[in-house]
């Protein structure tokens, strides 16, 4: 059984590792910092040092990156992986879960696959159902070696 928890981004449900979370706060404010990847945002000053900020909803390919502004997003999660910390905004934070290792699907056989705008499964580790929900696992290894390697 692992256990996650549950955010949402735009209309998207997705699952972080709760061994990767460390924290979700209100809406952290960020220092653009120019020549840096797309994805990643700028500096975050948190636990008196700085963090770098990233945009899942860019990462993701979701679209939402065109008009999206801090002041419409609900939270900041903090997350590590690898020893390294980073954080990222997202719209919802849900809940956190335990999910039996059989709840968890390969994305290919997601109904949502055909959709216009998916997710990029590059991220993605799987699915499951929640509440009449897909909720997508994010491969948070993934994120950070895309983002900072």
């Amino acid at each position: 059984m692992s256990q996650f928890l549950v955010i949402r981004i735009g209309r998207y449900y997705f699952a972080i590792p709760s061994k990767n979370v460390r924290r979700a706060m209100p809406v952290l404010p960020h220092q653009p910092l120019p020549l840096l990847k797309p994805m990643v945002l700028g500096l975050v000053f948190y636990n008196k040092r700085f963090i770098c900020k990233i945009a899942l909803d860019s990462l993701l390919e979701l679209g939402l990156y065109k008009s999206f502004t801090e002041m419409n997003s609900d939270a900041t999660l903090i997350i590590e992986t690898k020893r390294q910390t980073f954080c990222a905004t997202v719209n919802d934070v849900e809940n956190i879960v335990n999910i039996n290792s059989a709840e968890i699907l390969p994305v290919d056989k997601s109904p949502e696959l055909a959709n216009e705008i998916f997710p990029n499964k590059t991220y993605l580790n799987g699915y499951f159902e929640l509440e009449h929900k897909f909720v997508y696992i994010l491969d948070i290894s993934q994120v950070y070696s895309n983002c900072f390697e």
